[in-house]
């Protein structure tokens, strides 16, 4: 059987509520941050990436991530559609299945992978930089590595691979199952907090809709201080966690009390779209262009302006 190979780290399911149309032919209103374009395209030629879930193990499918995540997503779209019709958490199967959906989505991303690879490529580098920190150091590593088997090229000296570092001439690549794997725990680790915050449905109010994105679990503080140095963790109180789940309907989460249902006025749903955009990789999507947003010099923005107004800049 050929492998998948378009994976969505996004679920098309999610997606969909916020699509024109049904099915494999639902459109998406779409703009894109780094070409500055607006454009209508199918659910499934957003929020994916070719292999983002390919798992490479001898004896193990590489489909195997991507086939157990589209069981999990074939039976929380039923929860979730329940959801949205009723706006509350009916159950407590679909309590945990909507904040499973959003642990996965918030950690099993491009953005997460890219900064936890980076992350892990400087460890790397400086972990490097201490073994080369004296002859004596990089000898006794070495050293050790023959005892243990490891193949060494013997021309190649202490000077020529400490030069070679320093001059930065590699690359560092992380391998995808350790990511893969980091993501797993991840997602496992910001399931509870998530789990504990209280969660407020909020609707929006007639000729206004909410959008969402290619990143759309988002979290934020409450308020913002000069003081507040680090970003918001999902487990710290203070913070706010955004997911809109469909064009009527937003989902917000506060470790305060918060009332389980609220309809927000015009501004509210401009101020939440602005946040959700600010938080985007690079693409927003809706179900239309009629969504309104601020910019940082022009406010109550309609969607499907975005274009000619990012492009005068």
């Amino acid at each position: 059987m050929a492998s998948k190979i378009n994976h969505h780290f996004i679920p098309q399911f999610y997606l969909r509520n916020f699509a024109d149309g049904t099915g494999r032919q639902a459109r998406l209103f779409t703009f894109d941050s780094e070409s500055k374009r607006n454009f209508t395209t199918r659910v499934r030629n957003v929020g994916s990436k070719r292999y983002f879930n390919r798992v490479l193990l001898d004896g193990v499918d590489p489909d195997i991530i991507e086939d157990e995540t589209a069981k999990f997503e074939a039976v929380a779209a039923e929860y979730l559609k329940e959801v949205i019709e009723l706006k509350e958490f009916v159950s407590e199967d679909h309590f945990i299945s909507v904040m499973n959906l959003m642990a996965m989505v918030a950690v099993r991303n491009p953005r997460f992978r890219q900064q936890f690879s980076k992350f892990n490529e400087e460890i790397a580098q400086m972990t490097l930089s201490l073994l080369l920190a004296s002859e004596e150091r990089w000898k006794s590593l070495t050293d050790e590595m023959r005892n243990e088997g490891v193949p060494l090229k013997e021309d190649i000296t202490y000077q020529d691979i400490k030069e070679f570092h320093e001059r930065g001439e590699y690359d560092v690549v992380v391998n995808q199952n350790y990511l893969i794997k980091m993501e797993i725990e991840a997602t496992n680790f910001i399931l509870e907090p998530l789990m504990n915050r209280n969660w407020c449905f909020i609707e929006a109010p007639d000729g206004y809709d909410f959008i969402t994105s290619d990143d759309p679990v988002v979290l934020a503080w409450s308020h913002k201080n000069e003081s507040d140095i680090y970003p918001p963790g999902f487990g710290l109180k203070g913070t706010i966690v955004y997911f809109s789940l469909a064009p009527k309907l937003l989902l917000v989460g506060t470790f305060e009390d918060i009332p389980p249902r609220l309809t927000y006025t015009p501004t509210q749903v401009i101020l939440a779209n602005t946040i959700i955009a600010g938080k985007s990789n690079k693409q927003i999507y809706a179900k239309n262009g009629s969504f309104r947003l601020n910019l940082k010099n022009q406010n109550n923005v309609a969607g499907n302006q975005l274009s000619i107004i990012t492009n005068r800049k």
